[in-house]
């Protein structure tokens, strides 16, 4: 057990590790109770009585320039000069040079035994978690088909993007995705082999994980550890379609939304656009039950699933099991939107419309309806012949009455 803000120290004669001395050095590795790798570093030959010390307990940047401190802080080398003296059993000063790019000012203080213990100031930024894996990206409210279903509009779109700071692959089986604490879509696990390599990628869609982040806002994206403690958060408020939250360097903390979406790749600013917003249109082929021209689907009228819509002549659509279907990313302007009749149906609305887009807007519940044709009504009285025709073969003719 190794208690919170800790430490927990194992020497050699327990582990029976023997670690290379000589070059080209060695690696330490941590290992979770299945053998994944759970943290590594590797290192170069090393001087006598030299260690290997994170310049911030549980940071990222590893440096051999900080005194030894098994069981107790890392902290740099004090910097005034000349050195404190120790005591007559203290390990003698080794001086060696930084390599570590952070800015440290120690100030030594005395004991009463004479020892220095150096108190360091940080001005640099400070090193990643120690995990390294983070919250990358999301998208609340999807227009795009950016799983690749051949599906627009659909909430299946959503994602959350993870990315992985390390120099090694790391192993996420058991990990969990959340939205906002203690309510909301209940926590995603991870399944077993939900591995994300070194400093790359994983996006994880909406019809996986079965999380619904809230459009309008209110709503948070977290990442758990398997035990469900929270390894780093993000509340958003209300977001526009197709906006995606991305964190302004990969791996970093800073979040914005003006960066364009890149579910499984690096976030970018890119350009300034250049071209004016884009406009869509949408609706629904429906069953008129009431023949009156209205979708009403809380009167319980049903949507035709599978019928052809057609946009300008160019693009088409075939309505999904809702009955609904939709175009986007139309240049602002005049566009005509059709259908293909089904077969044995008829309208009981235009079989088309001729609509301008705006920028930036939806031309919504531009609907088709359609009603089952009917049948013709058999008549109850039974057919009866009005004329008809004997043989006669007397003189070889025939007579008919």
């Amino acid at each position: 057990m190794i208690p919170e803000h800790s430490f927990l120290l194992f020497f050699s004669n327990q582990t029976q590790i023997a670690l290379n001395n000589a070059s080209p050095g060695d690696s330490v590795r941590l290992l979770h109770s299945d053998d994944s790798i759970a943290d590594l570093t590797s290192y170069s030959a090393t001087q006598p009585d030299q260690s290997y010390s994170r310049t911030v307990d549980g940071g990222g940047t590893w440096v051999n320039a900080y005194p030894p401190s098994p069981g107790a802080s890392n902290q740099p080398p004090p910097t005034d000069t000349p050195t404190p003296t120790r005591t007559a059993t203290a390990t003698p000063t080794v001086t060696r040079t930084p390599t570590a790019t952070r800015t440290v000012t120690a100030t030594p203080t005395a004991t009463a035994s004479g020892t220095a213990t150096p108190t360091a100031t940080s001005a640099g930024t400070p090193a990643p978690t120690v995990d390294a894996v983070s919250l990358n990206e999301f998208m609340p409210d999807p227009v795009t088909d950016w799983n690749g279903n051949g599906q627009t509009g659909d909430s299946d779109d959503e994602y959350i993007e993870l990315f992985n700071g390390h120099d090694f692959d790391v192993d996420l089986s058991g990990w969990k995705l959340d939205d906002a604490a203690g309510g909301g879509s209940p926590p995603f696990t991870l399944p077993s082999g939900s591995t994300i390599p070194a400093h790359g990628f994983r996006v994880f869609f909406s019809n996986q994980t079965h999380i619904a982040l809230n459009n309008s806002g209110g709503d948070s994206v977290r990442l758990l550890r398997p035990d469900g403690t929270e390894v780093e958060s993000y509340a958003y408020t209300a977001n526009f379609p197709d906006q995606a939250y991305s964190k302004t360097s990969d791996g970093g903390t800073a979040w914005t939304t003006a960066y364009p979406p890149s579910p499984g790749s690096a976030n970018t600013g890119g350009p300034t656009p250049t071209t004016p917003p884009t406009g869509a249109l949408a609706g629904h082929v429906f069953v008129d039950a009431d023949a009156d021209g209205i979708y009403e689907p809380w009167l319980g009228e049903q949507g035709l699933a599978g019928v052809l819509v057609i946009l300008d002549d160019t693009r088409s659509f075939l309505t999904n099991a809702s009955g609904w279907y939709g175009f986007f990313n139309l240049t602002p302007g005049q566009h005509t939107v059709r259908h293909a009749q089904p077969v044995h149906m008829a309208s009981t609305t235009a079989d088309r419309y001729t609509v301008t887009v705006e920028p930036g807007s939806t031309v919504d519940e531009l609907n088709f309806g359609q009603t089952a044709l009917s049948r013709p009504a058999r008549s109850s009285r039974p057919l009866r012949s009005t004329s008809f025709c004997l043989p006669r073969f007397r003189l070889g003719r025939q007579r008919c009455g």
